[in-house]
């Protein structure tokens, strides 16, 4: 009783608006809640945030992809045939095209049958992955030459475009397109001196670029075998599909054992030897090596004919004529393989307007990786460019590629720029021998640039 008075007279009375100790603890865990419950705010924001800006990304990202020419898959479908990752790694079959299509589209699948053609597989994957036309798997920078072509890929033919006749003693009915170059029973096609002939091809073409008009041709619009002057567009096309540039490649037997039974130019790399991009891209073009060809299709797209496939896609995106049909990567010779020398202008052109491929044509000489099967790498040069690097002319040739093949008979096509800046591009096809093909072009850019 006595502890109970005590502590009732040591009490205090607390005066109104004195915050005792249990306020301050209250005000202070009040203070804490409030904290709590802000950052739980800012968290959830950043969560939204973080959401939105990935929707956004991902929708910006299709449409930069839909404007810039590169390829998505479809929804729901798990194919991207236009990834080169894709094409190098997958066998293309119809059975991987059945086991890989999406259970709801099966029932189009009659388009390919098991027992159907590879060019059904292929062109199956194209539906199934919502590729309509031509488009590149990789964004290639343009050339600086580029910007001085003509656009479109229609060269006119104006009241000043020289038809060039044929020389005397020519078979008027060869160049009159009654039938293919290259047929067993055409007339020897010049009968006068080789120095008193001008044009000694039976077919050539020679465009201004800048103006985009033809300037002098021969048969221009006739059907001709391209021979190796095709392994221009399995260059170009192969670049635009390879998205990994720092890989290699080894070469196999089989792609030797084509080259030589088939008596076809050659890098002559061995089996088991391997070498880099650049190396096929060069031994493709310098030495015209089949070998380099073949490879560098399977690098770019797995196998050799779905690189076909996209070089005859490559050639209706540009408009060329009814005539332009490829069959093989190589340019050996097949009669369905087939163009005119104005198509090849044209491919040309298109080679040219790509920075890398140019860099390519242009390259005079090249040396390919060190092996142990080539332990000094391969030497490569540019016969053409080469040939005509001593001749007197009203400018300079700048790319080149030859072709040859016994039907087909010695072809070039080269790009010019004039010593007053003019750009030009002359195909020439059908002449007997190298010497003279070399001759009508020194011919044609002399008496018709400026």
């Amino acid at each position: 009783m006595i502890y109970f008075v005590v502590v009732f007279i040591c009490m205090k009375k607390v005066p109104p608006g004195v915050k005792t100790r249990k306020d301050v603890r209250s005000a202070q865990r009040a203070a804490l809640y409030a904290k709590r419950e802000r950052q739980l705010f800012l968290r959830k924001a950043a969560v939204v945030s973080v959401v939105v800006c990935s929707l956004l990304l991902m929708i910006g990202l299709r449409a930069w992809s839909a404007l810039t020419g590169y390829v998505t898959p479809a929804p729901g479908n798990n194919l991207s045939f236009a990834t080169a990752a894709v094409a190098r790694v997958m066998e293309y079959t119809p059975e991987t095209v059945r086991a890989q299509t999406p259970e709801t589209t099966k029932e189009a699948l009659p388009l390919c049958p098991e027992s159907d053609s590879f060019e059904r597989a292929f062109e199956s994957y194209r539906y199934y992955a919502g590729i309509s036309g031509y488009k590149a798997a990789a964004r290639m920078e343009r050339s600086a030459d580029a910007a001085s072509f003509f656009a479109g890929y229609e060269p006119r033919v104006t009241e000043d475009t020289v038809s060039i006749p044929a020389p005397a003693g020519t078979s008027v009915a060869y160049l009159s397109g009654t039938r293919m170059q290259g047929s067993n029973d055409a007339q020897e096609a010049v009968s006068e001196s080789w120095d008193e002939v001008f044009l000694e091809s039976a077919y050539a073409v020679l465009i201004d670029l800048d103006e985009g008009v033809v300037v002098a041709e021969r048969g221009a619009d006739r059907p001709m075998y391209p021979a190796s002057m095709a392994k221009i567009l399995t260059l170009l096309v192969a670049s635009e599909q390879i998205t990994d540039r720092g890989g290699s490649f080894t070469v196999t037997q089989d792609i030797v054992d084509t080259t030589w039974k088939n008596g076809l130019s050659s890098v002559c790399w061995e089996a088991g030897e391997t070498v880099t991009l650049s190396d096929l891209e060069h031994g493709t073009i310098l030495p015209s090596g089949a070998d380099a060809a073949i490879a560098l299709a399977r690098y770019a797209v797995g196998n050799e004919e779905i690189l076909v496939s996209l070089m005859n896609e490559r050639m209706d995106s540009m408009r060329l004529s009814e005539h332009a049909n490829f069959t093989n990567v190589t340019g050996m010779h097949d009669n369905a393989m087939h163009c005119t020398v104005t198509d090849v202008a044209m491919i040309l052109k298109a080679a040219v307007e790509n920075a890398h491929v140019r860099n390519v044509l242009a390259a005079t000489q090249y040396t390919a990786t060190a092996t142990p099967q080539h332990p000094d790498g391969v030497f490569m040069f540019n016969m053409f460019l080469d040939r005509t690097s001593t001749k007197r002319l009203p400018g300079r040739i700048v790319c080149a590629k030859t072709g040859y093949t016994d039907e087909a008979l010695n072809c070039a096509a080269s790009y010019f720029i004039s010593n007053s800046g003019k750009h030009y591009i002359c195909v020439t096809a059908y002449s007997h021998g190298q010497t003279r093909t070399v001759t009508d072009h020194v011919n044609l850019y002399s008496t018709y640039t400026r």
